[in-house]
C-alpha cells in the first residue's frame, strides 16, 4: 500500500465507519456521535498500519508524524475530534503530532481521563492522555463533554501571562510570530506579558527533599531522567512485554520472539532495575509536580485567603497562564510530563522557511505556542482557544499547507486535498 492510499483509506474510514474507532491508541467519534464517560466502545475497526503518512505541512516523503492520525487530521477536514493515549507511559503523545503537525492538541491535566478509561478495549489504554480538536469556534459542546468545569459558565481568564523560553528581541521570523502572538494574547485578556525564570524560582522555593540540585540537574540527571525511564520501562515490561511473550510462546513451542534493539534495550534497563524503582520514581514526579503546582501555576483558589465563595476566582481557575514555544519551525519532541497540568497547543498561524534537505529548496513549517494552565483549568483553555478564534487573534489552521510557499488546494507531491 502506497503512503497516499494508507492516508486516503485511514482518513475516509475515520469518517464513514459507524460508532467509535480504535487506531490503536486513538479513539475517533463520529460527528454525531456523544462521548459519555464510561461508555463500553463498540463497533471498534482496526486501521492500517500508517506510520508515518502524507502531511503536506512537512517535508515531503515519508514524514514521521509522531502519532498514526496526526498526518491525516492535517489533511482532511472529515475528522472531527481525536481522543488518544500516552499508551501506560509508552513514548508518544498526543502533544508532539499537534506540535508537529500545527492541530489544535490539549494534553490534559494528570489523570483527568481515569473515569473515562473503562469505555477503552484495549488494555494498553489506561488513562487517555490528550485529544485533537481543529481550533473552531463552530463545534458547539464538543469540549463541554469532556471539560465540565467552565462548559456554562464564561471564564474570567488570567491577566498574568508568563513566557517561558520566548526571545526579549525578534531576530527571527518565528521569534516574531511567537512575541506577538504573546502579545495579543495579553491584550485579549487585557493582562501583561512576564519573563518567567523558572531557575531562579526553583533555586528560592524548591522542597527541601530535593537537596542542593539545581533545576537542571534535578530535571536531567537526578531524578527526572531516571523517573522517566523507570516509568516507561516498567510499565511497557508489566502492560507489554510479559503477555506478549507468554501468547507467543503458547503458540510457538515456548518460543521468544526476536525484538526489535530499541525497546529490547529498554526492557532490559527495566530489568535492572529493583521492585522499588517505579514507586521511587513516581515518588520523584510527585516532588516536582507539587512544587511546579504550587509555587508556578497554582490555582486561583489556593491564593484566595480562604474565601473559596469567590466567583471571579472560580470562574478564572488558574493564577496565570504560561507560554512557551512548541516548535520554532522544527520539531520539538518532549518526553517528559512531571508538572501534571494541562497543556495545550495553539497554532498561531505563522510559518517560517527552513531549506529542506530533501527538496533542496526552502520550505515552510509552521510555528505553533503551547500554553499551560493550573491543573483542573483545562476547560479554561478549551474555552480560550475557542474566544481566540472569534477574538481574531488565532487562526483556525485549514487542512493543507496553511500557507506560504504551498498551494492549498494541492499539496505537495500532487496528493489532493478533498473538501
Amino acid at each position: 500500500m502506497s503512503e497516499e492510499d494508507c492516508m486516503m483509506q485511514c482518513a475516509f474510514r475515520s469518517v464513514l465507519a459507524v460508532g467509535y474507532l480504535l487506531v490503536d491508541a486513538i479513539l475517533l467519534p463520529r460527528r454525531d456521535t456523544i462521548i459519555r464517560r464510561g461508555r463500553q466502545v463498540q463497533d471498534t475497526l482496526r486501521l492500517p498500519n500508517c506510520l508515518r503518512v502524507f502531511s503536506d505541512r512537512l517535508e515531503p516523503g515519508m514524514t514521521d508524524c509522531q502519532i498514526r492520525i496526526a498526518g491525516q487530521f492535517s489533511v482532511f477536514a472529515g475528522l472531527f475530534v481525536v481522543l488518544g493515549s500516552i499508551v501506560a507511559l509508552l513514548e508518544g503523545t498526543m502533544l508532539d503530532p499537534g506540535i508537529i503537525v500545527a492541530t489544535g492538541s490539549l494534553y490534559p491535566a494528570y489523570r483527568l481521563y481515569e473515569d473515562f478509561a473503562g469505555a477503552f478495549t484495549e488494555p494498553l489504554i489506561p488513562i487517555p492522555d490528550g485529544r485533537f480538536q481543529p481550533m473552531s469556534a463552530k463545534i458547539p459542546g464538543s469540549s463541554s463533554l469532556n471539560y465540565t468545569s467552565l462548559s456554562k459558565t464564561r471564564p474570567s481568564y488570567p491577566k498574568t501571562i508568563y513566557t517561558l523560553g520566548f526571545s526579549t528581541t525578534a531576530d527571527t521570523p518565528a521569534q516574531r510570530v511567537l512575541i506577538d502572538f504573546a502579545n495579543a494574547l495579553a491584550k485579549f485578556v487585557n493582562g501583561n506579558v512576564t519573563m518567567l525564570n523558572l531557575t531562579a524560582e526553583w533555586a528560592a522555593s524548591k522542597p527541601a527533599e530535593a537537596g542542593n540540585v539545581t533545576l537542571d540537574q534535578f530535571l536531567n540527571t537526578t531524578y527526572a531522567a531516571v523517573a522517566y525511564a523507570t516509568l516507561i520501562t516498567k510499565d511497557q515490561t508489566a502492560l507489554v512485554r510479559d503477555p506478549f511473550y507468554r501468547d507467543y510462546a503458547a503458540a510457538h513451542s515456548n518460543r521468544r520472539p526476536f525484538i526489535d534493539p530499541g525497546p529490547s534495550l529498554r526492557w532490559s534497563y527495566g530489568n535492572s532495575l529493583p521492585a522499588t524503582a517505579p514507586s521511587s520514581a513516581q515518588a520523584a514526579k510527585a516532588l516536582f509536580q507539587t512544587w511546579f503546582t504550587t509555587h508556578i501555576l497554582p490555582p486561583t483558589l489556593l491564593n484566595n485567603n480562604n474565601n473559596s465563595s469567590s466567583s471571579s476566582n472560580k470562574n478564572q481557575c488558574s493564577s496565570s497562564l504560561i507560554l512557551y514555544p512548541g516548535s520554532e519551525g522544527e520539531p520539538f519532541p518532549r518526553n517528559l510530563v512531571f508538572s501534571g497540568v494541562p497543556d495545550s497547543v495553539f497554532p498561531v498561524g505563522g510559518e517560517v522557511a527552513a531549506l529542506s534537505a530533501i527538496t533542496g529548496v526552502e520550505e515552510t513549517l509552521p510555528v505553533v505556542v503551547s500554553v499551560l494552565a493550573a491543573r483542573g483549568c483545562d476547560g479554561l483553555l478549551a474555552r480560550l482557544a475557542q474566544e481566540l478564534v472569534e477574538g481574531g487573534v488565532v487562526r483556525v489552521p485549514p487542512v493543507g499547507a496553511s500557507g506560504g510557499g504551498v498551494d492549498d488546494a494541492e499539496g505537495v507531491g500532487g496528493a489532493a486535498v478533498i473538501d
